[in-house]
């Protein structure tokens, strides 16, 4: 663990530059120190763009978005000034970050049901339907479609074919404990946890869907929960739909998942 005080430059930029070049940038102007304020989408931007350009800037981050998961787990306040008090100390230490191909997360990626719904109710976006309600919509298009997905699973050199509708990666292993329900006690084991939602009767299907809608996926018990440090993914289909830290991304099969040991500095408590 690193600890100094320094200097808390900013870089300004023009708002709709991609967040690569924004990092990439400010790292040949000499910020060693990346900020990130917001939610989990916009810190997961800005450390993958950190890993991808292999440069030992810090993160540091101001957890103020819509879902901080990230933010809580490395113990952040929700206080800016607070926030901007521990990154201005400069405590720092080494993470574990996650890789779907050559792209970095740090929280999760999923297959399956919830990237299903967000492409249903992205593409409802333009009509006059709320979230709530693209959320019910998208439901009913789950429903009708039963999107069950076939995979082929290796790990340590095991083969485990699947029929599920929902599979889940983690950065670490995810508590889905009552009262803990997705947090990670710590970031630096080295492992992927993978959940692995049991095939289901339609019935069933629907009941899954119920919990997807209200967030509590990870709640239920009918998953296998198995850590592992490699993945690899491979469906019938030849392109998939797959949510990596709150976006969905359009991949082809296979999908290889693995973990980067202590691959992202970060700026702590």
């Amino acid at each position: 663990m690193e600890k100094h005080t320094e200097q808390l430059e900013v870089y300004l930029c023009r708002q709709d530059t991609p967040t690569r070049k924004i990092v990439e940038d400010a790292w040949q102007q000499g910020i060693k120190t990346m900020v990130a304020a917001g939610g989990d989408g916009t810190v997961s931007s800005v450390a993958s763009a950190i890993l991808e350009l292999g440069i030992n800037a810090k993160l540091g981050v101001i957890p103020v978005g819509t879902l901080n998961h990230f933010a809580n787990d490395i113990g952040m306040p929700k206080s800016i000034e607070t926030s901007l008090e521990i990154i201005m100390k400069g405590n720092s230490t080494f993470v574990d970050a996650a890789k779907i191909n050559d792209r970095y997360f740090i929280n999760n990626s999923s297959l399956g049901i919830y990237p299903f719904m967000v492409k249903e109710r992205q593409a409802m976006k333009h009509r006059w339907y709320g979230r709530r309600a693209g959320m019910a919509l998208s439901a009913l298009a789950a429903i009708r479609q039963y999107p069950f997905i076939h995979v082929e699973f290796e790990n340590n050199g095991k083969r485990l074919v699947r029929k599920t509708p929902f599979v889940f990666i983690g950065n670490n292993a995810y508590d889905i404990s009552a009262g803990n329900l997705g947090t990670r006690k710590k970031l630096t084991e080295g492992k992927l946890s993978l959940f692995i939602a049991h095939a289901v009767t339609r019935a069933g299907f629907v009941k899954l869907l119920w919990h997807a809608i209200r967030g509590r996926l990870l709640e239920q018990k009918d998953f296998d929960a198995i850590g592992l440090s490699r993945l690899i993914i491979r469906s019938r289909k030849r392109k998939m739909h797959v949510a990596i830290d709150g976006e969905v991304a359009t991949m082809q099969s296979p999908i290889n998942y693995s973990i980067a040991p202590k691959a992202l500095h970060v700026i702590i408590p």
